[in-house]
């Protein structure tokens, strides 16, 4: 059966106009959905600048937003990722290179963090590698994101990015805003972003659903506390019903009609017959605490973390429901973790550290030396009794390796074995003995 008459062209006009609703200088009231608007480039959807400019300034500025973000960046990249070379004695060179890794200073779990922050919060981590081998962090802004053009023979430029075939292999950077753009190579740095969509190039930042609501919460609480200032004031209105045109019946200073003296706290005044007071004080929202309260809940849902992550408020929460929420949470940072910052970021960094070591000729095989694992962070355990006897139980039913249980630990399970080794030789010869069971034995 044929396709209706303009059909494709619809469907083709809808996703021309997908956009973001946060980039907007302010939410509108509109009669149609404002959500799939304002975003119309032809060959592509670039990320608006304003929207990257949004959630950094929410990040900086909002509390509740500053708190989703960098509970994200905690669980991502934690105190760092460990590594398990299958060269083996690459493990002490990647320990003296990742102290300090970072140009200018800091170490590379430093990096690590601050590249998924960049990530989360401008929606891209930008890190250029120096001729030191070290590895400079660049802003989201270094990108010439208002560059775009066709080369030919199948290689473009869309948003400061240079494709090839549809993979990149390259970016334009400007050093600053005095400088002509440079062209930097694919293998010269590495770019930490996550993908939303099949025809994306640049990095959204992760709070980008929720900028508004954020923005809603912080304004509602504005006007609380102002409501609140309000109602700490006495206002008081003097009606005289019998005669309208009387003179005011208290005496004191006065600008204008504003009466500055003559009321204080605590005085008797006299009012004359006929003036009838009238109170005047501002009643606060009934519905505040659980419309505040809505808010959160829907900028945790936007970022994907549990409530209390955002609000630091675990008055309602006990171990059932905290660690549902957290098994939740911990499956969508570990798909991250492995879809994203591993590819990305970690394992590109590792081939450059290898490659450099090879072409020093400190190794002879580069294909063997590029394979590693890399271990996650350690996430904590909500009650570690707990936790700790059902890793004990899967152990004994050999449905995990003790390989597997140290990784979940965030520990390298070849680091472990060699200092139990070494703790275990350094009793034995002052003449102790070790017991899980009895650790005085």
């Amino acid at each position: 059966m044929a396709a209706p008459q303009g059909f494709l062209s619809r469907i083709g006009s809808f996703f021309s106009r997908r956009g973001y609703e946060a980039a907007a200088i302010a939410p509108r009231f509109r009669d149609t959905d404002g959500r799939w608007g304002e975003w119309q480039v032809i060959g592509g959807n670039p990320v608006p600048a304003s929207l990257v400019l949004r959630s950094e300034n929410a990040w900086r500025n909002g509390g509740y937003f500053r708190n989703a973000c960098e509970a994200l960046t905690t669980a991502h990249a934690g105190s760092g990722f460990g590594i398990a070379p299958k060269v083996t004695e690459l493990a002490s060179a990647w320990t003296t290179f990742a102290a300090d890794a970072q140009w200018g200073g800091g170490n590379f779990d430093g990096l690590t963090g601050n590249m998924v922050r960049s990530m989360v919060v401008s929606g891209e981590g930008l890190a250029v590698e120096q001729p030191d081998g070290r590895w400079h962090q660049l802003p989201r802004s270094a990108i010439a994101g208002d560059y775009s053009a066709d080369l030919g023979n199948g290689r473009l430029v869309r948003e400061g990015i240079e494709l090839a075939d549809g993979r990149e292999v390259a970016i334009y950077i400007r050093r600053d805003q005095d400088t002509a753009m440079e062209r930097l190579d694919r293998s010269l740095y590495v770019r930490l972003w996550r993908k939303d969509f099949a025809d994306q190039v640049r990095g959204v930042p992760w709070g980008a659903s929720v900028l508004i609501a954020a923005d809603v919460l912080a304004d509602t609480e504005t006007a609380i506390l102002k409501g609140v200032q309000t109602g700490a004031l006495l206002s008081v209105l003097m009606v005289n019903e019998n005669d309208m045109g009387a003179a005011f019946p208290f005496e004191g200073d006065q600008r204008g009609s504003v009466m500055e003296s003559g009321l204080e706290p605590g005085a008797l005044k006299i009012v004359p017959g006929g003036y009838r007071p009238h109170v005047v004080a501002p009643q606060q929202s009934q519905q505040a605490k659980d419309f505040l309260a809505h808010q959160l809940h829907k900028i945790a849902a936007g970022f994907g973390v549990p409530t209390h992550l955002v609000s630091n408020d675990l008055s309602n929460a006990n171990y059932s429901s905290l660690r549902a929420g957290m098994v939740e949470f911990n499956v969508r940072v570990e798909a991250a973790q492995f879809g994203i910052i591993v590819p990305q970021f970690l394992k590109p960094v590792w081939e450059r550290f290898v490659t450099r070591l090879y072409l020093a000729g400190k190794i002879a095989d580069l294909e063997e030396a590029m394979e590693c694992e890399f271990i996650a962070p350690a996430r904590p355990w909500i009650d570690p009794e707990k936790d700790a006897k059902a890793t004990a139980e899967l152990l004994r039913l050999r449905l995990m390796s003790p390989r597997r249980a140290v990784a979940a630990l965030g520990w390298d399970y070849e680091t472990i074995l060699k200092e139990t080794s070494e703790d275990q030789s350094r009793a034995t010869a002052l003449g102790l003995t070790n017991s899980a069971e009895n650790p005085n034995a």
